[in-house]
């Protein structure tokens, strides 16, 4: 079922957010939360599949195990009732079966009335309301939104404390590896290579090359080993490790990428493949 699909303000435009099987997936990167899904939402990056989806993603937020998702029209119930007993029942047992009746009617009253307040909480005129905020690791530095430039800082945090600024210092395109007589010539016809800086302040940060992706404008993204980046011999390299407060890093991270792909994106994910920051060139 089609939530959401990514509109021109982002790299991401035509990309769908669906909901299947109980789960909120985002196209080409798999499984999402409703938070995350609210929070695309904040940067104004969302068109909604038709009106009510942005308060029913909301509602979602809250609720420990997700409802199914509402459709499109007036939702109807329908229930199987008993086959007729083959003799009489007795005058006490219509009674108990009428008292027992009435019971499930005021059980499942206050259980739609329960489930219609959440409902009410989570919708408020931006769309998510009383939905628990999901940790917004990074942000460019003096603003309050996960997109920016090459050249801005993400501000990295999470529960345990940690904290870390991810710096695109810069991205440098070429047609050859560095060294030509012991590298490859790139497959797609660009080698484009990121100058990345980790500084961590707080906790301990885990970082990896693979974590970076170039997305071109075409939608089609690129990782650290397609085509003949590891070729490149742009270096120092970015390792991967852990960094603890006070500890800091700088390396390349370079993708084999076609030509012409000025406007294109490279984007920092997360453990769970969410992306958490996107420096657009």
């Amino acid at each position: 079922m089609l939530i959401a699909t990514f509109n021109s303000t982002t790299g991401w435009v035509g990309k769908t957010i669906s909901f299947e099987s109980n789960v909120f997936v985002l196209e080409a990167h798999g499984p999402i939360t409703a938070s995350d899904v609210l929070k695309y939402d904040q940067q104004g990056q969302l068109d909604w599949a038709y009106d009510g989806l942005r308060e029913w993603v909301a509602s979602q937020a809250v609720q420990t195990q997700p409802a199914t998702a509402p459709l499109m029209g007036a939702a109807t119930w329908s229930g199987a009732t008993s086959p007729a007993p083959a003799r009489r029942p007795s005058p006490l047992l219509i009674i108990g079966i009428v008292l027992g009746a009435i019971l499930a009617i005021v059980i499942i009253a206050a259980a739609i009335g329960s489930v219609g307040s959440k409902g009410e909480n989570a919708g408020s005129s931006n769309g998510t309301g009383g939905a628990p905020t999901v940790t917004q690791p990074p942000a460019p530095s003096g603003g309050g939104s996960n997109v920016g430039v090459v050249g801005d800082q993400c501000i990295y945090t999470d529960d345990s404390g940690a904290r870390a600024v991810i710096t695109l210092i810069s991205v440098t395109d070429s047609s050859q590896p560095k060294d030509a007589s012991m590298g490859e010539a790139p497959q797609n016809g660009n080698f484009a290579t990121c100058d990345v800086s980790i500084q961590v302040t707080a906790g301990t940060y885990d970082f990896n090359p693979l974590d970076f992706y170039y997305q071109a404008p075409d939608g089609r993204t690129y990782d650290a080993f397609d085509g003949n980046a590891m070729w490149a011999g742009f270096d120092p390299q970015l390792e991967s490790g852990t960094l603890s407060a006070g500890q800091h890093t700088r390396g390349y991270v370079t993708f084999d990428v076609p030509i012409g792909t000025s406007g294109a994106d490279i984007q920092l994910e997360d453990a769970g493949s969410n992306v958490i920051f996107q420096w657009t060139r």
